[in-house]
């Protein structure tokens, strides 16, 4: 069944910004300003959190963003100037225990997601593969 844990993400620090993984319907990722606390932008990607350790930064073709193991997906959200909140690509991964807890792992061109509990395996991901917003 669908549980609530609340945030347990670790907020990130980049730019000037702090980015959260919030998990609402309508937004997957928060920017808010780092001084002000005001929302900058919002991923047009909704969704549960994962509850990972948090964000990792990344780039893309089209520039910075953040890769973010939520509850049904592996997710890239775009960071830069102009850009932020977009999604420049998605690989199913849902867990069957309402979160997926390890955190994505990044090197270069690559991604590694896992998760014991529901898919007892680690995958590769190609981050340049897609087409904006595409399936990795």
């Amino acid at each position: 069944g669908l549980r609530d844990y609340g945030y347990t993400t670790a907020p990130l620090a980049l730019g000037g910004r702090l980015l959260v993984e919030v998990g609402m319907p309508d937004a997957l990722v928060i920017a808010f300003d780092g001084k002000t606390g005001e929302e900058v932008w919002k991923s047009e990607r909704g969704g549960f959190a994962g509850h990972t350790g948090g964000l990792v930064p990344t780039e893309t073709p089209n520039g910075p963003a953040v890769a973010v193991l939520a509850l049904r997906e592996f997710a890239l959200v775009e960071t830069g100037p102009g850009r932020g909140g977009k999604t420049a690509g998605l690989f199913p991964w849902e867990s069957g225990f309402a979160n997926n807890v390890q955190t994505p792992a990044v090197a270069g061109s690559s991604a590694f997601v896992t998760s014991y509990h529901t898919h007892r395996a680690i995958r590769r991901l190609d981050l340049k593969s897609s087409e904006e917003g595409g399936t990795l």
